[in-house]
C-alpha cells in the first residue's frame, strides 16, 4: 500500500514569530487532534490554553494527511488534518558551558501518532529526521538532549541514538551519572516539573534517574503504561529487560535520561535501523 501524502511543517518557537491568529490555530489543531488520542487532555505542554507563553520554548513538528489537490510543487493549496506530531522544548539549562548564560538543551516532549499511521516508518522518518536536522542547523556540534518516559520502546531507542546517555544499558554498571547529567536532572526537577507534567510529590531518585510515581496524579495517569505488557517492549530483549528494572509496576514511575545529541551518530544509527519502527504509542519522551 502506498503512503498518504504527508504535509510536514517545522515550527521552531512559534510563540515567539506568529501572529495570535496563527498561534490560536496551531494550538486549536493540535488540541483537536490530541482530545481523539487522550482523555482526559492534561493540561501542559502546547495544550494550556491559559498560558501565553507556552508556544515560546516550543520545537513542534506536525504531519498531516494532505488533500489531494496540491500545486505542481508539491504544496498543497489547503491543509489536511493533523495526524501526528512533535511537541519538543528548548530549556535553558544553567552551567552547562563556559559562559553564565544558561545554554538549551532539547527536550523531546511530547509525541502523538495516530493509531492508523503509528507503522508507517516513513511518518517516522520524517517527524523526527525533520527535528532533528532542523535543530543541527542551530546546534551543528550537537546539544544536550533530555526525555522523561515510561514506555520501554522510548528508553531504548533513547539510549542508542544518544552517546553519553545515562541511564542507559552502555553505561558502566555502578558508575554515577556524570556532572552534566546531575546539574540537567536537578534543574528539571527543581524548575521544570510542570513542563514534564511531573508529579510534585514525586522522588528523584538521582542515583537511577527516576522519578517515582511521576504519572502518579489525575492528569498524569493518561501516560501510565504497564511495564510488563509487551506491546511497549524494544525488539532488544536485553535493553528491554535493562529498563523494565527501573519501574514499579503500575506506579506512574518514569526514567529520566540525558545524552548528547549529534548529526553523525543519529546518522549512523538511523541508517543502520532504516529507521525501523516499534508500534507507536502516546508518549511523554
Amino acid at each position: 500500500m502506498a503512503e498518504p501524502n504527508y504535509e510536514i511543517s517545522y515550527y521552531e518557537r512559534p510563540g515567539l514569530h506568529l501572529s495570535d491568529l496563527e498561534k490560536a490555530s496551531l494550538q486549536q489543531d493540535l488540541i483537536a487532534f490530541a482530545r481523539t488520542q487522550l482523555s482526559p487532555l492534561p493540561i501542559y505542554n502546547v495544550f494550556d490554553t491559559s498560558n501565553r507563553a507556552c508556544l515560546n520554548d516550543k520545537v513542534i513538528v506536525t504531519a498531516r494527511v494532505g488533500p489531494p489537490d496540491s500545486d505542481s510543487d508539491g504544496e498543497n493549496k489547503s491543509k489536511g488534518e493533523i495526524i501526528a506530531f512533535v511537541s519538543a522544548s528548548l530549556l535553558p539549562i544553567s552551567g552547562l558551558g563556559p559562559n553564565p548564560d544558561p545554554d538549551p538543551v532539547l527536550h523531546t516532549g511530547l509525541t502523538i501518532i495516530h493509531p492508523s499511521h503509528q507503522k508507517s516508518q516513513v511518518l517516522k522518518r520524517l517527524l523526527f529526521g525533520t527535528l532533528f536536522m532542523r535543530i543541527f542547523d542551530k546546534f551543528p556540534t550537537g546539544i544536550w538532549l533530555v526525555s522523561l518516559a515510561e514506555v520501554i520502546t522510548s528508553l531504548v531507542q533513547i539510549s542508542r541514538y544518544t552517546s553519553e546517555c545515562f541511564p542507559s544499558p552502555d553505561w558502566p554498571a555502578g558508575k554515577p551519572p556524570g556532572e552534566t547529567h546531575l546539574k540537567i536532572g536537578r534543574e528539571i526537577s527543581e524548575k521544570y516539573r510542570y513542563l514534564f507534567l511531573i508529579n510534585p510529590a514525586a522522588e528523584f531518585d538521582e542515583t537511577k534517574f527516576v522519578f517515582r510515581g511521576s504519572n502518579d496524579t489525575p492528569e498524569g495517569k493518561v501516560f501510565m503504561k504497564d511495564v510488563d505488557d509487551k506491546r511497549y517492549w524494544h525488539r532488544d530483549e536485553k535493553a528491554t529487560q535493562f529498563f523494565r528494572g527501573f519501574f514499579r509496576k503500575n506506579r506512574g514511575d518514569e526514567v529520566l535520561q540525558v545524552g548528547w545529541l549529534e548529526p553523525m551518530r543519529v546518522l549512523r544509527v538511523g541508517q543502520k535501523d532504516g529507521f525501523k519502527n516499534e508500534d507507536g504509542v502516546v508518549s511523554k519522551l
